[in-house]
């Protein structure tokens, strides 16, 4: 606040009041940093929780574009120098990125995105500000993972070591994917292969007792035992109005055909 906010922007404002956005952290808050904003013509406007999606502009324009042409920065730094971006090249990489992102166009949309300035608190719809809908399952999985799965999400995690250090014990839940060797900073190609990945999941299927059907030259027999099943329910959404696709009689108000309107659009959203 006072090495950098308040000398980058006392001279712009001229003597006027200067505002700074913050969301609804306790250190933003504190009654030394409210005191020291009241004494320097500061005025502190807080974000409401869960509303950052739609009204910082950070989130909104300019974040979301740095990803974007961070991940091209690094993809171009490491296609032109063979291997993967180290600690040393962060800085340069990001800062490619960000000068590119953080244009004064970019950040003068995101003010204007979020109805901040020009100041329009109708560009908020009331779609952006409803609860989540709950399409999926759960987040946190509460069941364990079957065999299967565990050894699938192995494989998917190997990494450029050889298929012989990876260590999966048959039918248990205690699974580690090696880690890369810090010391070894450029990629080996012959290890990030297809093949290698496909033969590394076939031999841990393999080897475990009840998913080794999976990939077996032979055709399932009655005595192996399949795995079951690990299912959860999800959770219960609102029905649509399927009468509303009925046609009306004539003689219907204006009035009514709005309603009829607004009644069709949330059906819609939820059909």
């Amino acid at each position: 606040m006072v090495k950098s906010f308040d000398i980058q922007t006392r001279g712009k404002v001229a003597g006027k009041p200067h505002v700074l956005l913050v969301d609804g952290h306790n250190s933003h808050h504190t009654g030394t940093l409210l005191q020291y904003a009241k004494e320097n013509n500061i005025i502190m406007l807080g974000y409401p929780p869960h509303c950052t999606h739609a009204l910082q502009g950070l989130d909104v324009a300019c974040l979301s574009h740095l990803k974007d042409l961070y991940w091209k920065e690094l993809e171009s730094f490491e296609e032109l120098n063979h291997g993967r971006i180290s600690k040393h090249d962060f800085p340069f990489v990001f800062g490619m990125a960000f000068h590119k992102a953080f244009t004064e166009d970019t950040i003068l949309a995101a003010f204007q995105a979020t109805g901040i300035h020009p100041f329009n608190p109708d560009i908020i719809s009331p779609r952006q500000m409803k609860p989540s809908i709950p399409y999926s399952a759960k987040a946190p999985f509460p069941l364990p993972h079957a065999t299967p799965a565990h050894r699938v999400m192995a494989a998917t995690h190997y990494s450029n070591t050889q298929a012989s250090n990876l260590t999966i014990t048959t039918d248990s839940e205690h699974y580690t994917t090696p880690q890369r060797p810090s010391q070894q900073r450029y990629l080996d190609p012959s290890l990030y292969t297809p093949s290698k990945r496909v033969q590394v999941l076939v031999g841990s299927l393999a080897e475990s007792k009840s998913v080794s059907h999976l990939v077996a030259e032979g055709s399932i027999n009655a005595n192996q035992r399949l795995p079951g099943l690990v299912l959860e329910s999800i959770p219960e959404m609102e029905e649509p109005e399927w009468g509303l696709a009925e046609v009306l009689d004539d003689g219907v108000t204006a009035a009514q055909w709005k309603l009829r309107a607004q009644r069709l659009q949330k059906n819609f959203a939820l059909a």
